[in-house]
């Protein structure tokens, strides 16, 4: 029933139509089994009408369909972990490591996530096992965290679709503990930095999305985006916040191909967060980046549940 329930609610927010209910399209039945990557790191897979959905902590929760204009849509889901709140989950690999495990090209994964690795690593973070096939000198060693901005832990998910699963995307959520006011409230910081592609000619990515989701009376103090925006090839977007606590800075920048960048969920209300790139892309590399400030009150669980969404 986990499962079923956390389908519903993907399929809600995607605005799409189930396939089981799309004319002609009968879906496969989701299969979920679990292996251990060359690196070492334990992935979880679900597989389904076509798509995969990959994790490598916690489960993951595969959702395909349709949408009304015809498009194909698929999500991974993380099931939320029950955890507590530490500053630091033990066990869990750096960005790099993860998405390496998932199948990314290590080179790649160095370029899109290396940073966001480094700076974890920085503040208490897991170091990054993997070696850069692009290096030439060996990696500093990591200074000891802080109290305010350490890190608490990484979120990664992967989900392809399409012909010989081409269209693919990698995301993951960096998360910092900004602040702890020592009597039970805490801010919590999500970096969140992903790629997608598809294929030229086809198929192509019509679109991609990483939202954050969050529980138990969670709220967003600051976001960004927090306008829509066209992207370019050429250009470096930078997607940054400051906390009023700390006056910490959390961001993520990357390159995102031709299209256009939406905030969603851009209000305090909302219990999620993210941005949705939309555009057509074949071999380009696309990003639906973010960074958000949340105050988890008293007695709230510090948990996240990403959501990492593709169109094509």
């Amino acid at each position: 029933m986990k499962g079923t329930a956390v389908f519903s609610v993907s399929l809600l927010m995607l605005g799409i139509a189930s396939s089981a209910g799309a004319a002609g399209v009968t879906p496969d039945p989701v299969s979920t089994s679990s292996y251990t990557a060359s690196n070492g790191i334990l992935v979880h897979e679900q597989q389904g009408n076509g798509a995969t959905a990959l994790s490598t902590s916690n489960g993951v929760t595969l959702s395909t369909g349709t949408t009304p204009d015809g498009q194909n849509v698929a999500s991974a889901q993380l099931v939320p972990p029950s955890m507590g709140k530490i500053e630091h989950l033990p066990g869990v690999a750096s960005a790099v490591d993860q998405v390496i495990a998932m199948g990314m090209e290590p080179s790649e994964a160095f370029r899109v996530f290396g940073s966001i690795s480094a700076r974890a690593a920085a503040v208490g973070g897991p170091s990054v096992v993997a070696q850069d096939p692009r290096a030439t000198t060996p990696r500093a060693a990591a200074p000891a965290p802080s109290s305010n901005g350490s890190y608490y832990t990484t979120y990664c998910a992967s989900v392809q679709g399409g012909l010989y699963n081409l269209v693919k995307a990698y995301g993951c959520d960096v998360v910092y503990l900004d602040y702890n006011n020592g009597a039970g409230t805490w801010y919590m910081a999500d970096e969140v930095t992903s790629s997608g592609s598809g294929h030229d000619p086809n198929p192509r990515m019509t679109g991609l999305r990483f939202l954050v989701n969050r529980y138990g009376g969670q709220y967003k103090v600051r976001w960004s985006p927090d306008a829509t925006f066209g992207t370019n090839c050429n250009v470096t977007r930078t997607f940054s916040i400051t906390s009023p606590q700390t006056g910490l800075s959390y961001s993520t920048s990357e390159v995102i191909c031709s299209g256009s960048l939406s905030p969603e969920g851009a209000t305090t209300n909302a219990t999620f967060f993210g941005s949705h790139w939309s555009g057509s892309t074949g071999n380009a590399v696309v990003a639906a980046d973010s960074t958000s400030l949340w105050v988890s009150p008293p007695g709230s669980p510090a948990s996240a549940s990403p959501l990492i969404t593709i169109w094509w």
